[in-house]
């Protein structure tokens, strides 16, 4: 884990009794399905959400803005944010430029 995960982990702790935030109620409700040991699929859009060890080895489906995009958790992403795994945009593939690209494409016959 990076220390800014860390950091924050300890400052969540720290203020566990008085934080109801969205990513208190989400990890309260992990521990609860994940001891039940059932197969219910576990939608969420809260993406800044830390991945702690007790999540290792779960499945989980995150919001992308779009669709929730399915996550196994591994454990090489302890200390990753879910967010980081469910992309929010379609990665550019470029190709061949288009007429009206360049310059050039001005002297090229459209016959």
């Amino acid at each position: 884990m990076n220390n800014r995960s860390k950091r924050k982990l300890y400052r969540y702790m720290k203020t566990k009794k008085n934080l109801k935030s969205n990513q208190h109620l989400l990890l309260n409700f992990f521990d609860k399905l994940f001891n039940r040991k059932t197969n219910d699929k576990l939608k969420t859009h809260v993406r800044n959400c830390i991945i702690t060890p007790s999540m290792i080895n779960k499945k989980i489906y995150v919001y992308n803005g779009n669709s929730y995009s399915y996550i196994e958790l591994q454990t090489l992403m302890l200390g990753k944010f879910l967010g980081e795994f469910s992309l929010t945009y379609k990665p550019v593939k470029h190709g061949n430029p288009g007429i009206g690209a360049t310059h050039s494409s001005r002297f090229i016959p459209l016959r």
